[in-house]
């Protein structure tokens, strides 16, 4: 029975996903505005997952509805301070080691971000961070419950090589996972400290913004920049962590 929400997930996150990539990637001929709505769709996958396991449950990580995932907005100021430092540092780390030359202008940062966060990368956020995070949590040690996390959200992602002029396809698997990596670092402490996942569907969306303006190279000073995060991140938690079980 432990094992069943986890398995839900995985069927129902995967299943529809890679179902409407495939519809994508079979016919590429498809018009627009079809192909951005299966496409959203499937971004969506992970929030319908965690809706059926509402629905099976009625439970998910102490929330009983879809909208206390997407609208559990901090009450505490600090929390959004965390949050706009975490945005802040990714949009400089691009900022200062990414090719500014071929980068689209800034203002794009602001529709990008608004199209990731209704329609792309945000939606993901309460099935990742809402409950997969927390679910191996219970079960494992942080550092390996993050790496899971890590491999199924970039395994997730595989269909994406296959379609035509996406992100995914123009990078190595690897450097992918790698960034994979180091946002599930980043969003799992931004989750710790706010309790908040509409927070990390922020950040996630803010993320990918960025990353979609400013293009980048895997040089020496976007490793040192994720390092940094990651490890400060990865800090971050474990602290939590301990004083979470002193205060229990």
């Amino acid at each position: 029975m432990k094992q069943k929400p986890l398995f839900a997930y995985i069927i129902w996150c995967f299943g529809i996903a890679w179902f409407c990539n495939a519809i994508v990637i079979a016919i590429p001929s498809l018009p627009d505005i079809i192909n951005k709505a299966t496409s959203a769709i499937g971004a969506f996958a992970p929030t319908i997952a965690v809706i059926v396991l509402l629905k099976k449950f009625g439970i998910v990580n102490e929330r009983k509805s879809i909208w206390q995932f997407l609208f559990d907005f901090p009450k505490k100021i600090n929390a959004y301070g965390i949050l706009l430092v975490y945005l802040a540092w990714r949009f400089l780390s691009f900022a200062v080691t990414g090719d500014t030359s071929q980068a689209q202008p800034l203002y794009m940062l602001f529709p990008i971000f608004a199209v990731q966060i209704f329609f792309q990368g945000g939606l993901e956020e309460p099935g990742w961070r809402g409950f997969l995070q927390p679910y191996f949590e219970k079960k494992y040690p942080l550092a390996l419950s993050i790496v899971l996390v890590s491999i199924l959200w970039a395994v997730w992602h595989i269909p994406l090589w296959f379609v035509l002029d996406s992100t995914q396809s123009q990078m190595s698997f690897l450097i992918f996972f790698l960034q994979i990596l180091v946002n599930t670092c980043s969003l799992t402490a931004i989750l710790k400290l706010t309790k908040s996942v509409a927070m990390c569907i922020i950040f996630h969306a803010w993320s990918n913004a960025v990353f979609l303006v400013i293009p980048f190279d895997m040089g020496i000073g976007i490793v040192v920049a994720y390092t940094i995060e990651a490890v400060a991140s990865l800090i971050i938690c474990l602290v939590y962590d301990r004083k979470k079980k002193i205060t229990a």
